[in-house]
């Protein structure tokens, strides 16, 4: 073990020795690779592709309901309008995340509701229940 800790000293006062810059003179930093998205204009994605996500994100937040409407609308239109060539494809990405958001906000939604309703049938049906058993129930 002696001689591997000697042997890592000796490697490090040779390069630290013979300076950092010599070591690395045959370095080239790479070049930058070259921009993909055709013409190079720098399009940007449309104002209601950003609208979608963020209608998307606030179905999460601040409106879950009508946020989330709003949101599948929104996208579905802007989706198709992607498609058809109407609005830039650089906003595809953010209308397909909104309104996926938005579909995903709605479902957990309605399932959120089912089972709360579902649960409060379990109680108040358990509770009309026990009442029968003990003779309370229908004594008015």
């Amino acid at each position: 073990m002696t001689r591997h800790i000697v042997s890592t000293l000796i490697a490090a006062y040779q390069l630290f020795s013979t300076g950092l810059s010599s070591a690395n003179s045959g370095y080239q930093p790479p070049s930058q690779p070259p921009r993909s998205g055709g013409s190079g204009q720098g399009e940007s994605a449309s104002g209601l592709a950003i609208a979608t996500l963020a209608l998307g994100i606030g179905a999460w937040t601040y409106f879950p309901i009508l946020g989330a409407w709003i949101g599948v609308i929104t996208g579905w239109i802007e989706l198709k309008r992607i498609e058809r060539g109407e609005s830039p494809a650089a906003g595809e990405t953010f209308a397909k995340i909104g309104f996926w958001l938005s579909v995903a906000s709605i479902v957990f939604s309605v399932l959120g509701s089912c089972a709360a309703i579902a649960l409060i049938m379990f109680v108040y049906g358990s509770l009309a229940a026990l009442l029968t058993g003990i003779g309370l129930a229908g004594a008015v």
